[in-house]
Order: structure tokens, then C-alpha cells, then sequence
């Protein structure tokens, strides 16, 4: 009895195994609608969500360039059954353990696949996704060598952007977990589809993305001593990449510098240091940072209205900070001075204000001088409409200590500070929607000729 029981769901798992593999594999299509099952599958916008994909994410920007160079791996029903899984994985409420009700809704569900390959194909084909992306920099110098004229980078950290820069691109866990977890026991791989690619440089070599300004800077001692006057010992960079995708099936994306600028930045000015642009690949350009503008740190309850000028990669603004009151406090307006740096997609901007607080400060007797943030920010172009591009990113604020708070950390006793992360959105309106701005300075900033 129970070896007729065994062959009994040994012959159903290899039937429904067998109907599966011959849905997939093109012997029995048609035509349907979206089928019907009590699994959270069926009630997905598989079109909507391919729709939604996020020019700032390395890897769907990386999936969806690989598509559109290997056009023949639509042809491939094992993978173009993975690709649907991915897309369901992208919804954040989805749960993979509750795709399908049973062996039956799945395979229903499947057998109507083949209907939407096409419209899918199309979003994939043509959904806007620029050809570059930007990433920031904070670049920590060491100790300048006066022998040499040398300036070395002790710290290279990229700060606030999505996009990967390591020597692979991956995709989320949930999503290939998701995929093996839909297609077990089905005889269908999860291995065919791309849930990992290799990142390369121009020789083909898999590295990370390089940074083009290198570890270290020569500079001339009098123009060392204004940037570290001006600046301390912290410079910034943003620098624009570019896709390039394998178009023989290799999981292999080619990334490479184009563009990028180094440069000290402070309240009230942007001082270039040095530039790069590629041989044949540069494109410069910086995206439109005068409309008036609008961040918020929600952790902080704070909202700036800012409006700046723009010389090429450079912009000096002014603008005030609403404080909301509280029981014992009314609200209050401060005004913000800041400078910014521009890229194709990202911004560096530093502002500068008074009698701003932070939950940190919180039962400390913090003083309460000028105070600045510097957001490391970009523009969600996907979403972007003729009244609204909304802005997200991550805002450090510099952070004072009490000299007399605490004496388990020396630096305390030297009111030494640090930089507090917080997470901040906003957005670009139209002039027409905001209140005129005062006038704003010159964005020259002091001339450095170290190129």
C-alpha cells in the first residue's frame, strides 16, 4: 500500500512536471486572459510593475540593458518564467509562499503566460532609462607632503546613491529565493536567469567601478593652504558611469567613468579641483538646479526652502528653514545660506543654518551656533511630472558635543564632532509655484589651479 501510494504522487509530481515543462516549452499555448486562482500571483500588474523600474537601481538598470542587447532570450521560456517571478518579487507586499494555492493555480497560471510575453518585451524595449548614472564621493585627505607637493586620500567613501560598485550587480535575495521557491519541484531551473552579473572595466577585466581621480592629488603648497582654510580636509567628487551590456548572453556588464568632478565645497562656494572625462565617452553636462527647492529631513521635523544659481556644475543659493513648534515652543523661520554640485542625475549640497537640533542632541547642552548639513541627493527622473521631480537622498549633520558631556570618550572632552545620517526627500517645483528668492552670490568660489 505504501509503495502504490509512493508511485502514485511519484506519477503526479513528473505529470504536472511534464505538463509544466510543456507549457514552457511551447506545446501548448494560447492566447488567455489572466487566469483566475485564490494565489496573491493573480492579482499582480505584471505590466505595471515592469513599468517600474528605477533608473537609480544598479541592478534592473543592469537586467533590463542585458534584455535589450540579447533580444533572443525572450525566446527562452525558462528564463522568460524567471522574468515574471522577478517582476512579482518587486512588490513589496508579495509573498512567495503564497503565490499559488495549489500545483493547479500555478500551472493555470503559466499556461497563460505566453499571452503577455510580447507586451512585456515592449515595456522592456522601451522604458526610459538614461544611459549614465551618477555617484558621490567624500574623499577624506591625509597629511599633505610638502617634498613632493602631494596630497593623499586617506578615505574614498561613496555616499547616498543606489547603484552598486562592487565587482557584481545582484539582485535582491528575495527575488531568486522567490523564483526557487515558486519553481520547486517542477523540474524548472532558476539558474538560467541572470540573478547576478559580473561587472567589468574597459579591458574586460571584472573589477569595480574605478574612481578616475586616483589616491592622491598634486597640488601646489599656497593652494593646498586655501583649501584647507576653506575646506578642512574633506573634498567631494561626483562622477558619471556608463552601462554597457554583453550582447553575446554573458552575464557581463561593462562599467566605465565618463565624466566627473573633484572639488572642495563649503557654504558659499564650489571650487573645481580637478576634472575627468573620458576619451571618447564623455558627454558633460550637469542637470537644471534653479527651480526653487524644497528638502525635508522627516527624523528631524524640519523643512528648507532653497533657491539657487547655477554656473555649469556650480549653484549658490539662499533660502529659510521652517522649525515646528512644539508645546512649550512656537514655530519659527531661520535663513539658510548652502552651494551645491551638480551631476547628471545627483547633487552635493551644503547648507548652513542656525538653532538646528537633532534627536541626538537631545539632554545635552549643545550650543547652538551655525550648524551644516551636507545632503548627498538625486532626481527621480522615472517620476518626474511638469509640476513635480522629487528629490531623496541622505543629509549628514555635523554634530556638536557638550565639552563637559560624558568622560567615557575623550573626543567628548575636546567637543570634538561628528556627522549624524539621516535620511531627507523633497523636490523641484516650477518658479511660478514658490515666492521669489533673495539674490544669490557669484558660484566661482576661490580658483585652485591644480589641473
Amino acid at each position: 500500500m505504501v509503495l502504490l501510494v509512493a508511485c502514485i504522487r511519484h506519477m503526479l509530481r513528473a505529470a504536472f512536471t511534464g505538463l509544466l515543462l510543456a507549457v514552457l516549452l511551447g506545446k501548448m499555448l494560447s492566447a488567455q486572459q489572466m487566469p483566475t486562482g485564490n494565489g496573491l500571483a493573480f492579482g499582480l500588474d505584471l505590466q505595471k510593475l515592469a513599468r517600474e523600474v528605477d533608473p537609480r537601481n544598479a541592478y534592473d538598470r543592469a537586467l533590463y540593458d542585458y534584455l535589450r542587447a540579447n533580444q533572443r532570450q525572450w525566446d527562452d521560456p525558462i528564463f522568460y518564467v524567471n522574468f515574471l517571478i522577478y517582476l512579482m518579487a518587486k512588490e513589496p507586499e508579495f509573498r512567495c509562499e503564497e503565490a499559488f494555492a495549489n500545483e493547479f493555480e500555478r500551472t493555470d497560471y503559466f499556461r497563460a503566460a505566453p499571452a503577455w510575453k510580447e507586451a512585456l518585451k515592449q515595456i522592456v524595449n522601451t522604458t526610459r532609462l538614461p544611459n549614465r548614472f551618477d555617484v558621490a564621493y567624500v574623499i577624506d585627505t591625509g597629511e599633505y607632503n610638502f617634498d613632493n607637493s602631494i596630497l593623499p586620500f586617506d578615505k574614498i567613501t561613496s555616499i547616498g546613491m543606489d547603484e552598486s560598485l562592487s565587482r557584481s550587480m545582484n539582485a535582491p535575495r528575495n527575488a531568486r529565493g522567490c523564483a526557487s521557491s515558486i519553481l520547486q519541484g517542477t523540474g524548472v531551473s532558476s539558474d538560467t536567469f541572470p540573478w547576478q552579473f559580473r561587472v567589468v572595466d574597459e579591458r574586460q577585466e571584472q573589477n569595480r567601478p574605478s574612481f578616475p581621480f586616483g589616491n592622491q592629488l598634486r597640488i601646489p603648497t599656497a593652494d593646498a593652504r586655501t583649501l584647507f582654510e576653506r575646506f578642512g580636509r574633506e573634498l567631494f567628487a561626483i562622477v558619471s558611469y556608463q552601462f554597457q551590456a554583453a550582447t553575446n548572453g554573458d552575464r557581463m556588464i561593462m562599467v566605465v567613468p565618463t565624466d566627473g568632478q573633484l572639488f572642495g565645497l563649503g557654504k558659499d562656494a564650489v571650487v573645481r579641483i580637478k576634472t575627468h572625462a573620458h576619451p571618447t565617452m564623455s558627454q558633460p553636462g550637469a542637470f537644471d538646479f534653479t527651480s526653487p527647492m524644497t528638502v525635508r529631513i522627516p527624523d528631524m521635523g524640519t523643512s528648507m526652502k532653497m533657491r539657487f544659481e547655477q554656473q555649469g556644475f556650480r549653484a549658490v543659493g539662499v533660502g529659510s528653514r521652517d522649525e515646528a513648534g512644539t508645546a512649550l515652543t512656537a514655530a519659527r523661520t531661520f535663513p539658510v545660506n548652502g552651494s551645491a554640485a551638480v551631476g547628471q542625475s545627483a547633487f552635493i549640497m551644503r547648507l548652513e543654518t542656525e538653532g538646528l537640533r537633532i534627536p541626538e542632541d537631545q539632554g545635552q547642552n549643545i550650543p547652538m551656533g551655525p550648524r551644516q548639513v551636507t545632503f548627498f541627493g538625486s532626481v527621480d527622473f522615472s517620476a518626474a511630472t511638469a509640476s513635480v521631480a522629487p528629490l531623496r537622498g541622505t543629509a549628514f549633520v555635523a554634530r556638536r558635543y557638550d565639552p563637559q558631556y560624558g568622560t567615557h570618550h575623550a573626543q567628548y572632552n575636546q567637543g570634538f564632532t561628528r556627522q549624524v545620517r539621516k535620511a531627507f526627500v523633497g523636490a523641484f517645483r516650477p518658479a511660478a509655484s514658490e515666492e521669489p528668492a533673495a539674490a544669490v552670490s557669484s558660484a566661482e568660489g576661490v580658483a585652485v589651479p591644480a589641473e
